[in-house]
């Protein structure tokens, strides 16, 4: 690993661009960032799981198997402070935590096992603690499945196909898409330019680099577009300055359950 990285930042070049607007130490002074990356652990492990397991890195039985657990948590921190901003963003990023908290719970499972393996009669008993465990994974894989069956996306490419048809596969297209575009791009054959969400602005600020300005963006980015599509209706109300700007200047090509085309082609007469 390190020697790819090593070809591809130092030799090729080409890696380059995956170091840039990651390293934010600035955050570390932030009390709101280690809530936020607390937040996002708990959400993929579960609260108590983690601190178990944190616990649990304490009880291996030799020092080197206790120093390769506490060394699993201190990598996963670094790991953490390397990436501040993506920590609390990007829930991918605490993946790593899962075969951590795994091995590092097991001496809490030997804890509560062995005193299980004395006792008899041994079949019964194995019959038991297997059922139980049986029946909290079951618990847990169906309430998952009550979170999935909530959200129907069968809709999905209907809905983008209809986007796109509209637009008559209009390649001149910005807007605050989901997904960078990717659903439209792929169901509606059409390939939009994003203007940045909330959160793509806030990290320009991490960056150091200065603030959008509205009017000069929208100049430089949209003057040459013909159609402004918002399907991120949320992301919408709180740039403020965009909707007015759109809404003053512009008609409204389309609009339907979700989306709304702005035709960039004819602007309004101001009266």
């Amino acid at each position: 690993m390190v020697l790819y990285t090593i070809y591809g930042v130092y030799i090729l070049g080409t890696m380059e661009s995956q170091f840039l607007g990651r390293f934010f130490p600035e955050m570390w002074r932030d009390l709101g960032f280690y809530f936020q990356w607390e937040d996002m652990a708990s959400g993929i492990i579960g609260y108590g799981a983690i601190f178990v397991a944190l616990l649990g890195s304490l009880l291996f039985s030799t020092a080197g198997t206790r120093a390769f657990a506490i060394g699993l948590w201190i990598g996963y921190f670094l790991f953490g402070m390397t990436f501040p901003y993506h920590f609390t963003t990007h829930s991918y990023y605490h993946l790593p935590l899962i075969p951590i908290v795994a091995i590092t719970m097991a001496p809490v499972g030997a804890l509560i096992f062995k005193p299980l393996a004395d006792l008899k009669p041994e079949l019964l008993v194995r019959f038991v603690a297997s059922a139980i465990l049986l029946s909290a994974i079951v618990l847990k894989v169906w309430d998952v499945r009550l979170d999935l069956a909530h959200e129907d996306y069968r809709h999905e490419p209907a809905y983008w196909a209809e986007i796109g048809e509209i637009l008559d596969h209009n390649p001149s297209v910005i807007g605050l898409v989901h997904d960078y575009g990717n659903r439209l791009s792929y169901y509606g054959w059409v390939t939009p330019q994003i203007w940045p969400p909330i959160g793509q602005q806030k990290l320009r600020e991490l960056q150091g680099k200065p603030a959008i300005e509205v009017k000069d963006w929208f100049d430089k980015r949209a003057g040459n577009k013909d159609f402004f599509l918002v399907t991120m209706r949320n992301q919408f109300e709180r740039q403020p300055e965009l909707k007015n700007l759109l809404y003053e200047n512009f008609p409204i090509f389309a609009e339907g359950d979700g989306y709304l085309i702005f035709d960039l082609r004819n602007p309004l007469i101001p009266e």
